[in-house]
């Protein structure tokens, strides 16, 4: 199974953990002896994008376009990141965000859906 969960809602996690966010560390407030996460660098929105979108300068509707745009410019690597994912592992994708925010993570699960329909997703 394939979770998106929040770096702050640890209970939420499951398996292997994956950063997809632009922090490059771990999330603020959290023991180095908590984390342990891989980084899934394909599926990481610029910084423009994040600034725009919590400074109010890009809605939600524009950083979701934008992101998407983004996708299919990297799509030879997302493509590649997909063809990893397996059925039988539980995997999580981590970000700032904290679970009934707006968050990339809901993007990303559309295109595993459509792309993998095969890998369950639980999103938080």
């Amino acid at each position: 199974m394939l979770t998106m969960a929040s770096w702050y809602q640890s209970e939420n996690w499951q398996g292997r953990l994956f950063r997809i966010s632009q922090t490059a560390g771990r999330g603020r407030g959290l023991k180095k002896s908590v984390y342990d996460w891989g980084v899934v660098r394909c599926l990481i929105p610029t910084w423009e994008m994040v600034k725009g979108l919590r400074s109010g300068g890009i809605t939600q509707q524009g950083f979701s376009e934008m992101y998407r745009h983004l996708l299919e410019q990297r799509r030879v690597e997302v493509s590649e990141w997909l063809a990893l994912l397996s059925p039988d592992e539980d995997t999580t994708l981590l970000c700032h965000e904290r679970e009934g925010e707006f968050c990339h993570r809901r993007l990303v699960a559309d295109i595993v859906a459509l792309e993998r329909p095969d890998v369950r997703i639980n999103l938080k």
